[in-house]
């Protein structure tokens, strides 16, 4: 049996083929082109339409083909994903198509049945047919079939009137679509339920757990005696469970917001692990699978399942709850997380000491630096406590953010994965601001957080990853308006060349001193002491300096201003202001005769632009970006 199913996924990732032209011998990799229709959004007399699914890709003659992975069976992890070759960071290694019709979030609020995209809690057209939340009347989304809007319309739902109680039925109706959309999608291509069988469902794991009686109450039982469909209580179940384990969390698309759930069997074989070889993300109803790193022939292809910045803890929780295992990945055995220490807390007795958890059960955490430990229970206690001032933080206000950071480093210590998520808020938060009016401070914190983040993404997120190019973009971004602002006002910075480099030194601001002090990790941003004369400076550092300085390194912004905008653009989700932080950084470094850069009408055009894109270009990467859990 598990020779059958195995063969029936290796159908699958073959049939892929016209998914994947990168696999056809002579055609050189892609740069991150997804232009290649799916065909999986079609309708036909209202149905969704999944016959194109099949498992025989398109003919590309005589041309002979490899797929870059396939899926083997192994005694220890089972079936997983590998690479057949040796594979670089930056190669795309697999497209595929989603299986199924996409689903709302299961419980959630207004949702549009027809394209996904999620609506206010009121004043929002419905569908006339079923009384379900629409877009518009003129909705072109294709998910909402005559089919199910019939079966929708026998919960009543156009005759509400009582705000709460639609609510109520619009979260009910949004978990329920999950059993039903997918078996009327499976009533049309029965073919389909080979595939879904070969996925690993954990249905009697699921059956004991509470999260199994739910099902029952809340999505059997209305199918059943609110909706009047044919569909026996171990069919809701299976096909809860194969979502639960397998679906992946997915935007529904760049014009507007909205998540949604869609299987992928071939990519579902990847396996878990805290710190992934793999990139992932969806567009246009493809999702593509990219390596972050170096990965060798053989090699399991990974991603996670989880958040990158949890602790262990939490992770771990997670994982046992949605997916029923126990994740033991070198991350998660080791009780100082490789070093980043994000589950450990500051020490109250040394600067320097880290309280490191036990993974045995009730084991004190022990300082890494002096004989100080705290119990497991008032360790627990505190994060427990800074958790729920974290959750009951405004996340897009600075001030809030700021309050609460300040308020909780002190005893967790700012490397423990609350403050350290709290940082990765701040920064976004800022930059969805107009830079221009953001102060000096404000634009150096940034500057200081992504450093922090960026170091934590060697270890925890390698590569090429999209958090990485995320954070470059951004500190570029802050670095760029900090520049414009050197050229607008001369007497506050020079330009001084150093050791065949070109560096730029700012005055630090008085509120950012102390922080920087414990925050920089970089080489190329640091506090620096200098004399008013900088050649003075350059020539005799013995000198006692009059003046405290930071300086940023030209050469160092544009390597990474290339590298974010090159990261991003595999997933077609650069921002234009990543081609113009380049450009702009580029005329810097053509020198200081360059009088175009120097004339301060067109410093401002240009940053202008930048500065005004800032709130679309942090949208597009933080939301269109995230291809969320799996």
């Amino acid at each position: 049996m598990g020779d059958e199913k195995l063969s029936i996924l290796l159908d699958r990732l073959h049939g892929l083929k016209k998914h994947n032209p990168q696999w056809v011998t002579g055609i050189n990799q892609p740069t991150g082109d997804n232009s290649i229709s799916n065909g999986t959004t079609a309708t036909l007399n209202g149905v969704y339409d999944t016959s194109n699914l099949n498992l025989v890709g398109e003919d590309h003659g005589d041309r002979s083909y490899e797929p870059s992975v396939t899926i083997v069976m192994t005694p220890e992890a089972g079936r997983q994903l590998v690479t057949t070759r040796d594979v670089k960071a930056g190669e795309v290694l697999l497209r595929e198509p989603a299986l199924l019709p996409l689903l709302p979030k299961q419980g959630g609020g207004p949702t549009c049945l027809g394209c996904l995209r999620t609506l206010p809690d009121q004043d929002y057209p419905v569908c006339d047919g079923c009384g379900a939340p629409f877009c518009s009347p003129n909705c072109t989304g294709i998910f909402h079939t005559q089919q199910e809007c019939t079966v929708i319309a026998r919960r009543g739902m156009a005759k509400e009137d009582d705000d709460r109680a639609k609510i109520l039925r619009i979260r009910e109706i949004n978990t329920v679509l999950t059993p039903l959309r997918s078996k009327l999608a499976l009533d049309q291509n029965p073919d389909l339920m080979k595939l879904i069988n070969c996925l690993e469902l954990n249905f009697d794991k699921r059956d004991q757990i509470p999260s199994g009686f739910e099902i029952e109450k809340k999505v059997a039982a209305v199918i059943r005696e609110n909706l009047d469909v044919d569909m026996e209580e171990e069919m809701v179940l299976r096909l809860c469970s194969l979502y639960d384990t397998n679906a992946f969390d997915v935007p529904v698309s760049e014009e507007f917001a909205g998540r949604s759930r869609a299987l992928f069997p071939v990519i579902a074989m990847m396996n878990h692990d805290c710190v992934p070889n793999t990139q992932h993300w969806y567009i246009d109803g493809i999702m593509t699978v990219r390596s972050a790193t170096d990965i060798p022939q053989g090699g399991a292809v990974t991603l996670n399942y989880t958040e990158h910045l949890w602790g262990t803890r939490a992770r771990r929780a997670f994982l046992a709850y949605s997916k029923l295992f126990i994740c033991a990945c070198t991350r998660c055995t080791d009780p100082t997380e490789l070093g980043t220490h994000l589950s450990s807390l500051a020490c109250n007795k040394c600067p320097a000491g880290r309280l490191v958890p036990s993974f045995k059960s009730g084991e004190p955490h022990k300082c890494t630096n002096c004989s100080f430990s705290i119990s497991a229970f008032v360790a627990d206690t505190v994060v427990k406590a800074c958790g729920i001032a974290f959750t009951k933080t405004n996340k897009s206000s600075v001030t809030e953010l700021n309050k609460t950071y300040k308020k909780l480093e002190h005893g967790l210590g700012p490397q423990h994965f609350i403050c350290v998520e709290l940082k990765h808020r701040l920064v976004q938060a800022v930059m969805k601001s107009n830079l221009r009016e953001l102060s000096s401070s404000d634009l150096w914190k940034v500057i200081d957080y992504t450093d922090d983040l960026l170091d934590l993404a060697d270890t925890i997120v390698p590569g090429k990853s999209f958090f990485r190019g995320h954070m470059l973009l951004e500190r570029v971004r802050a670095a760029t308006e900090l520049i414009t602002r050197h050229h607008l006002s001369d007497k506050d910075t020079e330009e001084v060349p150093l050791q065949n480099e070109t560096f730029i030194y700012f005055p630090v601001p008085d509120d950012t001193q102390k922080q920087t002090d414990n925050l920089l990790s970089t080489n190329d941003v640091k506090v620096v002491k200098k004399d008013k004369n900088a050649e003075e400076y350059k020539n005799n550092t013995s000198e006692q300096p009059n003046e405290e300085f930071r300086k940023l390194d030209l050469k160092m912004l544009l390597m990474q201003a290339k590298e974010g905008r090159d990261t991003m653009q595999y997933a077609k989700r650069v921002p234009l202001e990543a081609f113009l932080v380049v450009m702009f950084l580029e005329k810097i470094l053509e020198g200081p005769q360059n009088q175009e850069l120097l004339n301060k009408e067109a410093v401002n055009s240009t940053t202008a632009t930048i500065a005004t894109t800032a709130t679309t270009a942090t949208t597009a990467t933080t939301n269109g970006l995230t291809t969320g859990m799996r």
